[in-house]
């Protein structure tokens, strides 16, 4: 069981971002209030933690002949969330393998 502080603490580290990379405001009509918001991929949207992102774009180093894992650690804080991508990539190889 956990403390209260603990808890607390693990809530602030791991806050869920809604995944706004499939979204789209569309202005509707001629007022300023009128927009439309529309779900793109709408199956893969949802509340992820904080440190989805980084965890799986880091997983795609070394797959490609590209640099992309050149320009992670610019991107991304790796410092954060290594442990996190540690046990998110023993998840994804013990599914997937």
């Amino acid at each position: 069981m956990l403390s209260v502080d603990t808890a607390r603490q693990l809530t602030d580290i791991y806050t869920r971002r809604f995944s706004t990379k499939n979204t789209m405001m569309r202005l509707t009509g001629d007022t300023k209030d009128g927009f439309e918001l529309v779900l793109l991929d709408w199956q893969s949207d949802g509340w992820y933690p904080s440190y989805w992102e980084y965890s799986r774009a880091i997983q795609a180093c070394g797959k490609w002949d590209d640099d992309w894992c050149l320009h992670i650690n610019k991107i991304f804080s790796p410092e954060i969330y290594a442990n996190e991508w540690s046990w998110m990539h023993m998840l994804l190889v013990e599914l997937w393998s």
